[in-house]
């Protein structure tokens, strides 16, 4: 069993908290409890369900020594179908276990999940908050841990995990809860003495758009986008569609094209639109208009066959000459270069 193996001691518990960091060792006890909690869930097949995310899996599967230590356990659904809060519970229930040095006690309080760590080498004074989500945006791809001096003692090997993909960009729309999601874990990292920027570049969102969704959720109160098409002021109204559609019928034939229609109606007075309103009208209503009727391509001119020689040159005359018939000619003529050598 995951854990039958270690042997931790206090003084790689001290260790484990960066020095002057002011960071007690039961938060350090923590970190290290999740290592062993994150490979027995996987074990179990809990990571079949949920992808791992936020806080502590920047700081596990990317950062490492230099992440913030985090004390939520942040998991997204891998099926959108599945009920996030029955998600919890199984996730919880597989927690409720003992590990080499770490017993982990899942508890809920106000249909949150927290999970209450004793141990021996110190009983860390928070608990750790589970929390299932919706679905990654991005599929997500496995990710081995950063290596650290304690997994050489945990006992076991230490799994490659389902993670959430930071580094790809963020696609232009979101969820609102995707992108109150993004901004928990800016905010986190942030709290972590993260630069802003750094947070953001880190999960491929720009720095400038969480900024403008910060704003937006306290002055509307929501990040869910607005449906798309709006109700622009300088649409067609519901007369000019029907003149519009009316002259397509009165002088479609003659007119043949859209353009052609719209100048139409300025001449007549009743209605003044651009040639492109007259045809999305037109495509709206599944209206075809005749067209322009097909040119054929003139034919060039052919030139007449002449003799290149040497000392010889060819001049276009461009002399209009009166033939019988009244039109006139035009013809070519040569005459001879004459030239010394020297």
């Amino acid at each position: 069993m995951i854990g039958d193996h270690a042997s931790l001691t206090i003084g790689h518990v001290k260790r484990h908290a960066p020095p002057g960091s002011g960071l007690a060792e039961a938060v350090a006890v923590m970190d290290i409890a999740q290592d062993f909690l994150l490979a027995h869930l996987h074990e179990r097949g809990v990571f079949d369900l949920v992808t791992f995310k936020g806080g502590t899996a920047l700081r596990k599967m990317f950062a490492g020594p230099a992440g913030r230590f985090s004390t939520d356990l942040d998991l997204a659904a891998v099926d959108l179908r599945e009920d996030r809060q029955e998600l919890a519970a199984v996730v919880a229930s597989e927690a409720a276990v003992s590990l080499g040095p770490f017993c982990f006690h899942p508890h809920e309080s106000r249909g949150r999940w927290r999970i209450a760590i004793t141990s021996d080498l110190g009983d860390p004074d928070v608990s750790l908050k589970l929390d299932v989500g919706p679905p990654c945006w991005l599929a997500p791809f496995p990710r081995d841990f950063v290596a650290l001096p304690t997994h050489q003692r945990c006992g076991f090997e230490l799994p490659a995990l389902p993670c959430q993909t930071p580094l790809a960009e963020v696609p232009p729309r979101l969820a609102g809860e995707v992108k109150e999601g993004l901004l928990k874990l800016v905010d986190d990292a942030v709290a972590g003495r993260w630069p802003h920027a750094r947070a953001c570049r880190l999960l491929g969102v720009a720095d400038v758009r969480v900024h403008r969704w910060r704003s937006r959720l306290r002055d509307v109160g929501t990040l869910e986008d607005r449906a798309p098409g709006g109700n622009p002021v300088h649409r067609p109204l519901g007369w000019e569609i029907d003149a519009i559609l009316e002259l397509i019928e009165t002088w479609g034939p003659t007119d043949r094209t859209h353009r052609k229609l719209a100048h139409r109606r300025s001449y007549l007075g009743i209605v003044y639109v651009a040639p492109s309103t007259v045809l999305r009208v037109a495509e709206s209503a599944d209206v075809t208009l005749p067209g322009e009727p097909a040119r054929l391509r003139p034919q060039a001119p052919v030139l007449p066959e002449i003799p290149w020689e040497p000392n010889r040159i060819w001049i276009w005359d461009a002399t209009h000459s009166p033939a019988a018939d009244g039109t006139s000619t035009q013809s070519w003529t040569s005459c001879r270069a004459t030239g010394s050598d020297g």
